[in-house]
């Protein structure tokens, strides 16, 4: 009876040890969970912020007393958008040994073209 009875509590502690065994390693990947989570929205809200400075740019199209209105961009919006896009390739060193050429073709014929190689932006 008293193997018996030592049998138990040795049976006991094995499941206790289990049990809290379990519990750590539920635990230690939950939090490796929450952290990889972090690391997704931060760089999701970096990318926002990023995108953010070219939305401005962006046609905008809106319902004033069930009429239809529509913002569209100027050539000046194009070539400031244009110089941001190409600022912030050579801030990441974006191979601007090759330049930008932007071709803006109007309505009525008119073209503007830009070599960022000529004009040195």
């Amino acid at each position: 009876m008293e193997n018996a009875s030592k049998a138990l509590l040795i049976a006991g502690g094995v499941l206790i040890a289990i049990l809290v065994i379990s519990v750590g390693a539920y635990l230690f990947l939950s939090a490796s969970g929450v952290s990889e989570n972090f690391d997704k929205s931060m760089s999701d809200s970096e990318i926002e912020k990023f995108n953010q400075k070219f939305e401005k740019f962006e046609k905008i199209s809106y319902y004033e007393n069930d009429e239809l209105f529509t913002n569209y961009n100027t050539i000046s919006d194009v070539v400031s958008a244009v110089n941001l896009a190409n600022d912030v390739n050579k801030s990441v060193e974006y191979e601007t040994q090759k330049g930008i050429q932007v071709v803006i073709k109007l309505d009525d014929g008119v073209k503007i073209n830009g070599d960022s190689r000529q004009t040195g932006r």
